[in-house]
């Protein structure tokens, strides 16, 4: 060794009971001078930046799960919506058609949407069809004033007897008030006077 060599070695702490490198000396390799220009880092800090990059890898995976299911589920919920929105504006329209039993209608018509072919919504052609292939579901004096309501019928219009005039009122209230636990209760009373 060159006198240089030796001092710096000797400044290393090499020859004088001192570690000289962190790292330990491989066969085949010269003692060196200057540490090495790459950055070596010990195994015990690799160790830990693996297991860093594999826990924030699981959590990656994890939250593109989340996403998935989140996106999944916001999803299935416009759908609901869109078909609750679908089905308050049939059963608008189906009362302004006159229809005499509304959750009926309302299935019948939810039923041909599905299976029609084309998909659409065709809403008013949907309950003509409906009108033309089940005349008794509709009365035959569909209100076209704006009221959305269907005039009462010949059975509730002719008598005055006591269930009837409970009837007539209830037709009244479910008229003015535009409410649609009245229209059904009105259909429910009057199923059950002609039942």
């Amino acid at each position: 060794m060159s006198q240089n060599q030796q001092q710096l070695s000797s400044a290393n702490g090499v020859g004088n009971g001192l570690p000289g490198n962190l790292y330990p000396k491989h066969e085949g390799e010269d003692d060196p001078v200057f540490p090495d220009q790459t950055h070596k880092v010990p195994v015990t800090e690799a160790i830990k930046y693996r297991r860093r990059a594999q826990i924030a890898e699981q959590q990656v995976e994890q939250l593109t799960q989340q996403l998935d299911v989140q996106q999944q589920q916001q999803q299935d919920m416009q759908e609901r919506l869109d078909e609750m929105v679908l089905e308050k504006e049939l059963a608008g329209q189906l009362v302004q058609a006159g229809a005499t039993d509304i959750e009926v209608v309302l299935l019948l018509a939810k039923e041909k949407m599905k299976n029609s072919k084309d998909g659409s919504r065709d809403l008013r052609g949907l309950i003509e069809r409906l009108r033309n292939e089940k005349p008794q579901l509709f009365s035959g004096m569909a209100d076209s004033g704006g009221s959305g309501w269907a005039g009462l019928t010949a059975g509730v219009r002719g008598q005055s007897n006591g269930p009837v005039s409970n009837l007539s009122r209830l037709a009244q209230q479910a008229q003015r008030s535009g409410n649609r636990k009245d229209m059904q209760e009105y259909l429910r009373q009057r199923r059950a006077v002609r039942g």
